[in-house]
């Protein structure tokens, strides 16, 4: 297979996924014609009121930036991953993340793993890449599309929005936010709810 014909197989994968949700739509480009990510992932609200208007502009909610690459390969890897350039996660969270996929082509077959990468997630494959220009990204494989799978996209997009306000600050460990003396609530988003 050329180049463009991977791309475009790898778009049209991750485009089928993501329309088996009601509540989101993609906007991916196979062109490549954007400097680093390939398009978006538009969010509509999940109200039950709102069902008649899915996927208008009043029941938009928000987007999620995404980059697809696809890999013709034999056999799946055991261990997916995908090296990533710094500079290119660098502009991904001055965005406020990115969700990174890779799709797996085997025969006639499409495999779609991905990495939601947030501010927080790409600070530390920075820091961890230590100098290097590039570093190798875990991916996961993509569940099949259902409610709780479209919770982690909506939750994804919540925390990209709130880590943008503090992406270049020093990210806390546990120990110092302990070390700190300061009191710490843990609340699950399911409780706040």
């Amino acid at each position: 297979m050329n180049p463009r014909n991977i791309e475009i197989s790898a778009v049209n994968a991750v485009e089928e996924y993501i329309m088996r949700s009601s509540f989101m739509a993609p906007h991916i480009s196979d062109t490549d014609k954007t400097p680093i990510w390939d398009g978006s992932i538009f969010l509509y609200s999940r109200k039950e009121d709102d069902k008649c208007k899915i996927q208008s502009v009043e029941n938009f909610v928000g987007r999620i930036s995404v980059q697809v690459k696809g890999k013709c390969v034999k056999v799946l890897p055991k261990r997916p991953a995908y090296q990533i350039s710094v500079s290119s996660l660098n502009a991904y969270k001055k965005e406020g993340g990115v969700i990174f996929f890779v799709v797996y082509l085997v025969g006639e077959s499409r495999y779609i793993h991905c990495a939601f990468l947030s501010a927080i997630d790409i600070k530390r494959y920075v820091a961890k890449a230590k100098g290097n220009s590039s570093i190798s990204v875990h991916l996961e494989e993509a569940k099949p599309m259902s409610r709780d799978v479209e919770d982690i996209y909506f939750e994804f997009w919540d925390n990209c929005r709130r880590q943008t306000s503090f992406a270049d600050s020093k990210v806390l460990s546990l120990e110092d936010a302990l070390n700190s003396g300061k009191p710490i609530n843990i609340i699950s988003r399911k409780q706040s709810k």
